[in-house]
């Protein structure tokens, strides 16, 4: 039940070693380390190319949280050279809530 339900877990969000840790802590022994972490992988090499999103990925998503994109297209050289800055990815286009009024 402890390794199905590892797997389970493992396919819904998307988190591998951290969930192996707790499983195995749950269990108080290393007996079903191996059958825990075969599952896990498993879980995230089926998950992974079908590209599906995790839970957390979709609860934001569906509430519309914002969100920095893991897509967004950047300049890799100057990101690695510390040239990047917050104004140079953000969005200017705020949508404010001032109690009942909305302002642009």
């Amino acid at each position: 039940a402890i390794v199905g339900a590892a797997a389970v877990l493992a396919g819904v969000t998307q988190v591998s070693l951290s969930l192996c840790v707790v499983m195995i802590e749950l269990t108080g022994g290393l007996s079903h380390l191996l059958p825990v972490v075969v599952a896990v992988l498993s879980a995230n090499m089926v998950t992974n190319p079908l590209g599906s999103p995790s839970i957390y990925d979709s609860i934001v998503h569906v509430n519309r949280y914002p969100y920095l994109d893991v897509n967004i297209d950047l300049d890799i050289q100057k990101a690695s050279e510390f040239e990047l800055r917050a104004k140079d990815i953000m969005r200017t286009n705020l949508h404010v809530s001032n109690g009942s009024k909305i302002t642009v």
